[in-house]
């Protein structure tokens, strides 16, 4: 059985799972060049969680990469529920 048949034949339990993924990209703009006084990772964690209370999750995964990371790092820590 090729890969395009188990596609198919699983097609119905593919599209379930992937309607029920959302993904959303808080953009750093400016964060790296003019940081305003007082803005540091743990503000921006607090900005992305209320953002997130906001749009209706509770509860939800992140992930970051250079200054997101230690975004992710402080929302993890300071928020792990």
């Amino acid at each position: 059985m090729g890969i395009v048949m188990i596609i198919i034949n699983n097609l119905h339990a593919i599209l379930v799972y992937a309607s029920t993924i959302v993904t959303i990209l808080p953009i750093l703009k400016g964060f790296y060049y003019i940081p305003k006084k007082g803005f540091d990772a743990m503000a921006a964690a607090r900005v992305y969680v209320k953002l997130m209370g906001r749009l209706g999750y509770s509860r939800f995964y992140v992930q970051g990469g250079d200054w997101g990371a230690a975004i992710a790092t402080m929302m993890a820590t300071a928020f792990p529920e």
